[in-house]
């Protein structure tokens, strides 16, 4: 109990109207002070969740705003909603209109006014994504509410969250950075989702909420309470299955919302010809408000089934095209004039795809499920990056894509946080600069035994190029290259990771291990990268070792590499970047999640064992990140990233590495 109560009064000073808030809240709540609650939701679980989100609402907003302007903005809009929403009802109620009427039959307060106006106000000072996100979610959830319940607090509700928006703005500066979902096919789609979703969750919310006299409450009475919830919950899926902008998925939402709207409209036209006071002559129009508005909603499934039909062209989402031969020659003229990051090289690997800006910066990519993985850095002058960034993303909202920038170096990420961004830790590259580098220490031990062994044993290091070699050690690579695969418990990694084919490029050079016999121990393969059109170093693709190949291999080839480039007058040599390795020694949710997955794949791909053997080398480590424009799109990236380095992984893969990490526990148990 004393450290809850130390942390209660170092709080207080610092947050006071929080604090303030959370004791009125608990008071409201043991009390059972239900003017103070939910008037529309008496269920006590109900009451306890609304006052969470208006203390959570003024902690953000004190925080954000400050104690006095968080107060000031909360108080002030919560007013002008109150008055505003009583006055259009009781101007309405006195026009006879029949919805002021019934809403004003209902308490015009509840405390979730007081939330959205904090929440509202607060959003002003997020950063772009995060405050589009805050007001989406803030007055969606109104009108939510509004559409469900129809009360004269749902009205002020709504209007309180456009206020406190209005009133948290006030002497801000415009915001003049780009968003992401700005572009007009990204917008159709958002929208659109956006109606269903508030459609389906307004009926949802009327099988919880007692005293319903919404629009959406209308379907209340012309179906039972599971058929009800059936309807709601159907029209939030056909939203999700539009907002992932598949042909089969806009079928299959069209498909839902026609079957819906048969539903309720043959309920409804039933239910009509059922009601003894409905008459077909002699009516006036408050008679019948009733009989029109279940009508109504009723033909909306069908009339946004129609509406999603007639926008189709503007929904879907399209193929990426594969780049062409001219496309490579243009992006090789990009590298040449802008330079190239140590993994560039990569960029031009069969497979990919590439955009290029007015300007001529370019980007490699793959798509994967909706999902534009670009290849590591953009290919642009360095002032040029966010623009870039900014560019390519517009491009993919076109497409229905998001953009995901792949291991990017520190300068790309800090662009990217730059527009309000995501950047997420997915590896670090081991670099061994050139400048000083010798083979003393006792931390190359390990180099200079595999230099000596080679000698002694006759092994020789050769560079060169893939379709130079004579046909037997051709052979005898493409030999290695193959049996190693076959011995892993995954299919091989593509992407970032080259294989065989990637051998064959005429600007990757091979350094390749080979004993007096004439027998291939082992091979590595070298892009190139170039900075100003001059060589700058090579980075390290494949590793492959031979079946009884000269202890120590791997080191050899990867020193004689060394040495050459600097007797060659380049600057550095990269060893690759290592997936999911740590960046540095802080213990997050993602670096564990990281390690986790790095100690699950272990058998499979050697991650922990690789980043283990470049430490010999003594290098510099620089991260690589993955960039996104939003944190919900994780969910989405993480499949469609599996995807696209093992595009042809299969449940017996993953039942393989179970039985391996089965077999692998059982050894550490045993020792």
């Amino acid at each position: 109990m004393r450290p809850v109560l130390t942390r209660f009064a170092r709080a207080l000073p610092q947050f006071p109207a929080t604090v303030a808030a959370a004791i009125f809240a608990s008071g409201a709540l043991i009390l059972h002070l239900q003017t103070l609650n939910e008037p529309a939701f008496p269920a006590p679980w109900i009451g306890v969740g609304f006052w969470l989100a208006f203390v959570a609402a003024m902690a953000l907003a004190e925080r954000l705003l400050g104690t006095f302007t968080a107060l000031l903005a909360g108080a002030v809009s919560s007013a002008a909603a109150l008055l505003a929403a009583w006055g259009a009802l009781t101007l309405g109620s006195r026009l006879g209109d029949s919805f002021s009427i019934d809403a004003l039959q209902h308490p015009l307060w509840a405390s979730s006014i007081a939330t959205v106006a904090l929440l509202g106000a607060a959003s002003a000072r997020l950063r772009p994504v995060a405050r589009t996100s805050v007001r989406w979610f803030t007055v969606g959830a109104a009108v939510v509410l509004l559409l469900a319940n129809g009360h004269a607090a749902d009205v002020a509700r709504v209007l309180a969250a456009a206020f406190g928006i209005v009133a948290g703005s006030i002497g801000l500066r415009g915001d003049d950075g780009w968003t992401w979902g700005t572009s007009t096919r990204a917008r159709l789609r958002r929208i659109t989702s956006a109606v269903l979703i508030l459609a389906g969750a307004s009926v949802v919310t009327t099988f919880v909420a007692p005293d319903a006299n919404g629009i959406s409450a209308s379907l209340s009475f012309t179906l039972d309470p599971p058929a009800t919830v059936a309807v709601g919950v159907a029209l939030i899926g056909s939203a999700l299955l539009v907002l992932s902008g598949r042909r089969l998925a806009l079928a299959s939402a069209i498909g839902i919302l026609l079957t819906v709207a048969i539903v309720l409209t043959v309920t409804a036209v039933q239910a009509i010809a059922d009601d003894d006071g409905f008459q077909w002559a002699g009516l006036t129009p408050d008679e019948i408000d009733w009989e029109i508005t279940v009508f109504a909603v009723s033909l909306l499934p069908a009339v946004i089934a129609v509406v999603l039909a007639g926008c189709a062209r503007v929904l879907l989402r399209k193929k990426a095209r594969p780049a062409t031969t001219d496309d490579l020659d243009r992006l090789d003229r990009a590298v040449a004039q802008a330079g190239g990051g140590s993994l560039t090289h990569m960029s031009t690997w069969a497979g990919n795809s590439v955009w290029f800006s007015d300007d001529g910066a370019a980007v490699a990519y793959r798509v994967s499920r909706g999902v534009a993985f670009t290849v590591s850095d953009p290919i642009c002058a360095p002032e040029r990056t966010a623009g870039t960034l900014r560019d390519f993303a517009v491009f993919c909202e076109g497409q229905g894509w998001v953009p995901v920038f792949y291991s990017v170096h520190d300068a790309v990420a800090d662009h990217a946080a730059g527009l309000g961004w995501v950047r997420t830790p997915v590896g670090v590259e081991a670099v061994v600069p050139l400048d000083g580098f010798s083979l003393s220490g006792k931390r190359r031990q390990d180099l200079r035994t595999a230099l000596n062994r080679a000698g002694r044993e006759g092994v020789e290091a050769r560079w060169g190029r893939f379709a130079d070699l004579p046909d037997e050690l051709s052979r005898q690579v493409a030999e290695i290259c193959t049996s190693w695969q076959s011995t892993k418990a995954l299919p091989e990694m593509t992407f970032t990771l080259g294989g065989l084919d990637e051998l064959a490029d005429p600007r990757t050079r091979l350094m390749i291990a080979v004993d007096g016999a004439g027998r291939v121990h082992g091979v590595t393969s070298w892009l190139p990268v170039t900075r100003g059109g001059r060589p700058f170093s090579w980075t390290l693709d494949v590793m492959r070792r031979g079946q009884d190949a000269m202890p120590g291999t791997m080191e050899f080839l990867i020193v004689s590499t060394i040495l050459r480039a600097k007797d060659d007058g380049l600057h550095e040599v990269s060893l690759s970047g290592t997936p999911l390795a740590p960046h540095d020694a802080r213990r997050t949710a993602l670096s564990r999640l990281s390690a986790t997955l790095e100690r699950i794949l272990e058998p499979a791909y050697g991650f922990v064992t690789l980043r283990r053997f470049k430490e010999k080398f003594a290098p510099e480590t620089r991260p690589l990140w993955m960039v996104y424009p939003q944190h919900t799109q994780l969910p989405r990236i993480g499949p469609a990233l599996a995807q696209t380095y093992v595009p042809s992984l299969r449940v017996r893969h993953l039942m393989r590495l179970g039985g391996m990490q089965s077999r692998a526990g059982v050894r550490r148990s045993a020792w």
